[in-house]
């Protein structure tokens, strides 16, 4: 009953986790197809530690449309694919669209917590590689930084009753054509009102390693990718479970700390179903 009730609780995943993978894997042979928009706008910005205007003193908007899947392929082994489509303008003006950087992962559980007789949680590890989108770099309207990579991380998740669970994973990300490596955290939390409806709670961290700072020594626009960009991000979501296999959900998030990033709201909406 614990795992059924989690599946429910697991469609409430914030849009930003999905691209990180899960502990708790699809069924062998099931398919899961994720239908997402976000919408992004910030009219502040941290320069290197500062936090400023926007350039022109306006808004920088960036909306996006993603598809993600993810497919069982056994019991211990899941493989999941995401790509979209992006436009930004900095108040209807200049900005640019394209598409967005894909993610292609494979997610390796070595523990299952609902078939061991410990306490201990749902363990996985993913490795992911990412192939850079077709769009123009060097400018604050960029959709990306335009660059290939790979990355590994652990991850974590635990089921405490029929209604609640966390998860959480850290990892590295590499990236070429000079953008700096991250270290990343996601944490999130998942609650159970009823069979129906679900709660999320989560929280993101990027650590960038190295890299210029905006408007700092040898910053040109040309430049952006090669900006250390960190940020701290909370994310709530709510989801409604339509039947077994179709959901629709929601959510809020807010950069309130970051380091060369617009300082954004996010908020987004996404349809899943699972065949």
């Amino acid at each position: 009953m614990k795992k059924l009730i989690l599946a429910s609780m697991l469609m409430a995943t914030p849009v930003t986790l999905l691209a990180e993978g899960s502990p708790w894997l699809l069924s062998p042979g099931e398919t899961r197809v994720q239908l997402s928009y976000v919408s992004q706008e910030a009219d502040r910005l941290f320069a290197g530690d500062n936090e400023v205007d926007i350039p022109g003193g306006g808004d920088l908007e960036q909306s996006t449309y993603w598809i993600s899947l993810s497919h069982g392929i056994n019991d211990d082994l899941e493989i999941d694919f995401r790509a979209g489509y992006s436009d930004t303008d900095i108040d209807g003006g200049s900005g640019q669209d394209g598409i967005t950087d894909t993610t292609i992962g494979l997610t390796w559980r070595f523990h299952d917590e609902f078939l061991s007789e410990s306490n201990a949680p749902s363990a996985a590890i993913r490795v992911a590689a990412t192939i850079d989108g077709d769009y123009d770099t060097g400018a604050i309207t960029a959709i990306g930084d335009g660059a290939s990579g790979v990355e590994a991380s652990i991850i974590l998740g635990k089921a405490f009753t029929s209604q609640f669970a966390v998860s959480g994973d850290i990892g590295y990300r590499y990236r070429d054509s000079n953008v700096a490596n991250e270290a990343f955290l996601n944490l999130a939390a998942y609650y159970a009102i009823n069979d129906k409806l679900s709660t999320s709670i989560a929280y993101h961290k990027v650590d960038a390693r190295d890299g210029l700072d905006i408007g700092g020594p040898g910053f040109t626009p040309s430049r952006f990718p090669e900006v250390e960009e960190d940020y701290d991000l909370y994310e709530i979501g709510i989801n409604y479970t339509i039947t077994s296999d179709l959901s629709f959900g929601v959510s809020y998030g807010s950069l309130f700390e970051g380091k060369n990033a617009p300082k954004s709201d996010v908020i987004s909406a996404s349809f899943g179903f699972t065949f």
